[in-house]
């Protein structure tokens, strides 16, 4: 049996396979975060510890929080002026997580780009949906996220 000796075609289809599927790699290990602090849920929210609330309100800072047994996960900002915010950190155009960019104000795909207000509204495509919305408060020095 004679052995066919591969073409240039073959070696670049071979080259951009590979391309293709680092870049697909790439992307769910650059866009998935492991969650800052994961929290039991009691009747609906989630109730932040004394030491990550202070962490949270102490600074300009984000957070981001899990409920403990589910798989969505909760971008908390706060902002200079006191105001909290939080939404689900996953994109809605291919599920990455999304970041806080302080100097821009608001939150970022690392992925495909797509950017978002901080009540989860969209900015920048390519994402077409907002992120969901948490309702968040704090009461008695703890981050109270409602679910």
């Amino acid at each position: 049996m004679e052995r066919r000796q591969p073409s240039r075609r073959d070696f670049l289809g071979l080259g951009v396979a590979a391309m293709v599927a680092s870049a697909c790699g790439g992307c769910s290990l650059l866009g998935s975060q492991k969650a800052d602090v994961v929290v039991q849920a009691e009747t609906g929210v989630l109730r932040l510890g004394e030491a990550d609330s202070s962490a949270l309100l102490g600074s300009e800072t984000n957070l981001l929080v899990a409920a403990e047994g589910g798989n969505e996960k909760i971008l908390v900002v706060h902002r200079p002026d006191g105001t909290l915010f939080a939404v689900s950190s996953v994109c809605t155009h291919m599920g990455c997580d999304v970041d806080y960019d302080k100097n821009l104000g608001h939150l970022r795909c690392p992925c495909h780009g797509s950017q978002y207000g901080l009540d989860g509204h969209n900015i920048k495509g390519p994402a077409k949906k907002p992120l969901k919305r948490y309702s968040v408060s704090a009461e008695n020095g703890r981050v109270v996220i409602t679910l």
